[in-house]
């Protein structure tokens, strides 16, 4: 019989963004009475810490989460059993006109101070051209390919040789084919929202995988073979891989990273990063 995994092991989002000091029961309960989408945005947002309640508790707790490390309390609500009540009636069970409400505007009033923070944010005026994985990524013939009106509201829009598309990295955190509908990702590591130079690097990795793909289907290069570049990128498997690819597809060796400089190379490292969050 196999195991029933405990809802903290299979959560996505909590193994995504390893917040280890999040109670998975307690967020649960919140995602069931407020819903999945707001109270996933508000766990992936750069200033939330830590969820928790004395659950323990015959009577029920207070719930408490950090924000910019500052602990806070959640209003309307208290946590006991597995289940939310009223904070003002502890005996029924919480609703929209009974404690939801007053906890669901602290978390839309939190969401749209950080959303406030992302606006405020521009890559360019950061400094992206100067990161080492976009230094890295021009000497492979990406370039930087955003308008003046981009570059104001800090969309990176970036282009690679011999790509059919460009490929857009917005502030609030999506990522696509320029010009093309539809993300390219819903991951909730992938879509989180750009508040620093670092919230990029996983980003601008991912997009470096996606326009491999995009070359390598017109190349005629099987979905099974580009799988493989992407599982063996910074492993010993990888030099096999690339020499068997590049002699099959020689024009592949452009845009592949060389297996002898794989080690210091940073899209490699971004490789290891995606495969920890077990984006491949």
């Amino acid at each position: 019989m196999k195991r029933i995994l405990p809802f903290h092991q299979f959560d996505p989002i909590l193994e995504a963004l390893d917040l280890n000091d999040v109670d998975p029961v307690l967020l649960k309960a919140l995602r069931d009475l407020i819903g999945d989408r707001p109270i996933n945005m508000w766990i992936q947002t750069p200033e939330f810490g830590s969820l928790s309640s004395p659950r323990s508790n015959a009577g029920g707790g207070p719930i408490f989460f950090e924000w910019n490390g500052e602990e806070m309390r959640l209003p309307g609500v208290i946590f006991r059993n597995g289940v939310l009540y009223s904070d003002q009636n502890p005996q029924e069970k919480s609703s929209w006109n009974n404690g939801k409400n007053d906890a669901w505007k602290r978390i839309e009033h939190l969401l749209a101070q950080s959303q406030k923070r992302t606006k405020e944010f521009n890559v360019f005026d950061a400094g992206v051209e100067s990161m080492p994985i976009v230094r890295d990524m021009m000497k492979k013939g990406m370039e930087i390919v955003s308008t003046d009106r981009q570059r104001k509201n800090g969309t990176l829009v970036l282009r690679f040789p011999q790509s059919r598309f460009d490929y857009a990295l917005t502030p609030t955190g999506y990522i696509r084919r320029h010009g093309v509908s539809g993300y390219l990702s819903k991951k909730p590591e992938l879509i989180r929202p750009i508040h620093s130079l670092e919230d990029l690097i996983p980003k601008i990795t991912y997009v470096y995988f996606v326009y491999l793909k995009d070359v390598g289907q017109d190349l005629g290069i099987s979905r099974k073979e580009l799988n493989q570049i992407e599982k063996t990128m910074g492993t010993p498997e990888y030099p096999d891989v690339w020499r068997e690819i590049t002699q099959k597809y020689p024009s592949m060796a452009i845009h592949l990273p060389a297996p002898e400089g794989s080690e210091g190379d940073d899209i490699v490292k971004g490789a290891r990063v995606l495969g920890r969050m077990g984006i491949f």
